[in-house]
């Protein structure tokens, strides 16, 4: 004859049955194994809890499996720790919970709180990112210098030329027809043509150069304007009221060896040219 026996491991937690023989020299007998009982735990979800049997009133317990369940420090969010052992719960861990984070928030001692600071600096944060993002994919840091140092240069290389006007001038013209010519009243080509070739070169190498320095200065501008309206913010909901991924950009200016210019708003789509 044999009877089934529960067996559980050295944490006491329920592993499976066996079958135990009758002691040849006892009738109704059994010869029950070590870590082992007659005693038949409830049915349960074995997927989700467990059975841990108590040496103290000969029963079972029933308890959820946390095994594998992710908790997240109260005071530094992005520290996790992975329970590892199935006797433990989340309650054993002081600090942690069992509830995610969402982004920008704090433990208030019940539950995750959006903190308007944290919100509000870290969408300062995204935004300058998306903006250098944004120039950088166009325009590179040494591209930048180099217009920089161009410009300076033809600059002086056009004040020998032309005497006639000194530097404000230049600089006060320069300023007007990049404008014009970036918003399509003026074009490179025809500002050119009305120089001596000696002059023409010159004027191109201006213009190269202003363009898109002109244009940098506008994606600036456009994030000061979403910058200081953050900055200006009192309240959760007028940070959420700002849209960043709506920023309209200006398009940047590419100019051909025609002196023509066309537009892209991304590091590969041309939108139009002039």
């Amino acid at each position: 004859m044999v009877k089934i026996a529960y067996q559980y491991n050295s944490e006491f937690i329920y592993t499976g049955t066996i079958l135990v023989q009758e002691d040849p020299k006892n009738k109704n007998i059994f010869l029950l194994p070590p870590n082992s009982t007659f005693s038949q735990p409830p049915d349960f979800d074995s997927s989700s809890y467990i059975a841990v049997f108590s040496l103290i009133n000969f029963s079972w317990a029933i308890q959820k499996n946390y095994v594998g369940t992710i908790l997240y420090n109260t005071k530094n969010p992005s520290e996790t720790i992975t329970i590892q052992n199935p006797l433990q719960k989340p309650s054993d861990f002081p600090d942690y919970t069992i509830n995610q984070p969402l982004p920008n928030t704090i433990w208030n001692g019940i539950e995750w709180i959006i903190d308007f600071n944290l919100l509000k600096n870290n969408t300062i944060l995204q935004l300058q990112n998306q903006t250098i993002s944004y120039i950088l994919s166009f325009y590179s840091t040494v591209k930048q210098n180099s217009d920089l140092f161009d410009l300076q240069y033809f600059s002086n290389e056009f004040l020998v030329y032309q005497n006639n006007i000194n530097s404000n001038e230049l600089h006060l013209f320069i300023k007007t027809n990049t404008e014009n010519i970036y918003n399509g009243y003026e074009t490179l080509s025809n500002l050119i043509s009305q120089y001596p070739d000696n002059l023409s070169e010159i004027i191109k190498q201006i213009f190269n150069s202003s363009i898109r320095i002109y244009w940098l200065e506008n994606v600036k501008s456009i994030f000061n304007v979403y910058l200081n309206e953050l900055q200006n913010t009192t309240t959760i909901d007028e940070i959420n009221n700002i849209n960043l991924n709506q920023i309209n950009y200006p398009p940047f200016p590419v100019i051909n060896d025609i002196s023509t210019i066309s537009f892209e708003t991304s590091a590969t789509g041309i939108i139009s040219g002039s």
